[in-house]
């Protein structure tokens, strides 16, 4: 996948989806959504769509 490893580059995405998200770290779909739920990881609300920034992800990983 390597979205982590993209913050540099300009044409890159900044955020990725939950199941992207819970990809990078090792959860499923399922828990990461769960854990939105209590705000124990990092999101933000798009309207209805839930999306992870990038660098929120990487600051959560460091911090863990």
């Amino acid at each position: 996948m390597g979205a982590v490893t993209t913050m540099n580059d300009p044409v890159a995405p900044r955020t990725v989806s939950v199941a992207e998200a819970a990809h990078i770290i090792g959860i499923s779909t399922w828990l990461y959504y769960e854990r939105v739920k209590t705000n124990e990881v990092p999101f933000i609300k798009i309207g209805r769509r839930i999306r992870v920034p990038l660098v929120k992800l990487e600051r959560f990983l460091e911090a863990s």
